[in-house]
């Protein structure tokens, strides 16, 4: 490997590795965070998407490792009803807002 391929890969972990950074400096506070994942996580895809050039072959790799984690780690009914209830987005329209997630609002007032 020669330098500049080693720059390059430099180069593709920290357009990858930033958003996440500002994700744990965002859940690190002594303020609740549950209600505010969700939407961290949104945008920290969508400003992975906005890094990479929204090159799909560019950041795809990224994302669908980013989804298998959250569908296995992190995925939990109690922080998909905090997302949907937080006051903070409840008067704005919900187009991202998916199935997934009334039915784990759902599945927690049950």
């Amino acid at each position: 490997m020669d330098c500049r391929d080693f720059w390059s890969h430099v180069l593709i972990c920290m357009k990858a590795a930033q958003p996440f950074i500002k994700v744990l400096r965002l859940v690190d506070f002594d303020i609740p965070a549950m209600g505010f994942l969700y939407e961290y996580l949104r945008q920290t895809k969508k400003k992975i998407k906005h890094n990479f050039g929204q090159l799909l072959a560019s950041y795809e790799p990224i994302l669908s490792i980013i989804d298998e984690r959250l569908a296995t780690q992190l995925h939990r009914p109690l922080h998909a009803a905090a997302y949907f209830l937080n006051p903070q987005y409840e008067y704005r329209s919900h187009p991202d807002y998916n199935i997934d997630i009334k039915m784990d609002l759902y599945h927690c007032i049950k």
